[in-house]
């Protein structure tokens, strides 16, 4: 008799564990009810244009009425103050952006974003604002990075830039809470790329890089040291300007002249007040007349 019971309990348990399984299987799954989709372009999927459910941690289907799901559209979950955690799937290409506007802007709550590797394109301010996201990884198939992508993302400490990126937008970083980066071997740093981002101390700009853009470092105050490549030609203007702690600039002995552009505002190096005088001289020896105070 013991041993049947004991036998009994066990099945319960089972049972139990079973139901709670089904049970949360079933509630981690959004229903083609939880979004409005629209047909793309080509006709070969569809494109997410709103989320419309009411749970927290969303998981995207892979189709909707028997059409794989292509893209996510720039006000999918814009300013949606509640979602937490978003996985989406493979087949995925893109995620839309526009004008202050983008697939997860101002969606000031989410902490987790898992990114398929099908993903090539991530649109303009499509994170801008996610003021909870500590790190995010990004596919190895990614090529572009929209205009202010990730900018005001200041929780955000930690990115890395696929080698296959072809193109990054203006201010992409700005405003993040990123504390290094090495930047990929793609033609300029783009304006404004990681302006105000006052916890970055260090950042590396690896050989094929010609341009440093108007303000892309513009309020680094903690910098403290960048490596310029043999392959730099132009810094624009305030792009250095009131980078309070950087004592240090490394230039290859390549690199004969590079036109610094100051048609307005403070000085590319201005407020740079602990450069040290290696590095005064070496920006002077390669045409910088400005000041650095």
């Amino acid at each position: 008799m013991k041993r049947i019971m004991k036998q009994t309990k066990v099945c319960m348990l089972m049972l139990v564990l079973f139901v709670h399984i089904c049970l949360g299987f079933v509630y981690a799954q959004n229903r083609e009810s939880d979004f409005i989709a629209e047909v793309t372009r080509d006709g070969r999927g569809v494109v997410i244009v709103k989320y419309v459910g009411d749970t927290t941690d969303v998981i995207i289907p892979t189709t909707i009425e028997g059409m794989p799901v292509r893209e996510l559209g720039d006000e999918m979950f814009s300013a949606n103050s509640q979602i937490a955690s978003v996985v989406i799937p493979e087949g995925i290409t893109s995620l839309q952006g526009g004008y202050r506007t983008g697939t997860f802007c101002g969606c000031a709550k989410l902490t987790s974003v898992s990114l398929p590797e099908s993903l090539t394109y991530i649109g303009g301010y499509a994170f801008s604002g996610c003021s909870s996201i500590t790190s995010i990884s990004l596919p190895k198939g990614l090529t572009s990075i929209g205009e202010s992508a990730f900018s005001g993302c200041s929780s955000l400490t930690t990115i890395t830039i696929p080698n296959n990126i072809k193109s990054i937008g203006g201010y992409a970083f700005a405003w993040s809470g990123l504390t290094s980066i090495t930047w990929p071997s793609i033609h300029s740093v783009p304006e404004g790329a990681f302006k105000s981002c006052q916890n970055l101390v260090s950042a590396v700009i690896p050989e094929g890089v010609r341009n440093i853009e108007t303000d892309a470092f513009f309020y680094c105050e903690a910098l403290t040291s960048i490596t310029l490549p043999s392959t730099i030609r132009n810094i624009g203007a305030q792009a250095f300007t009131n980078c309070y702690s950087l004592v240090n600039i490394i230039i290859p002995d390549s690199v004969s002249y590079i036109s610094f552009e100051s048609l307005f505002g403070d000085p590319i190096f201005g407020s740079c007040v602990r450069l040290n005088l290696a590095s005064q001289a070496a920006l002077r020896r390669v045409g910088y007349t400005g000041r650095f105070k």
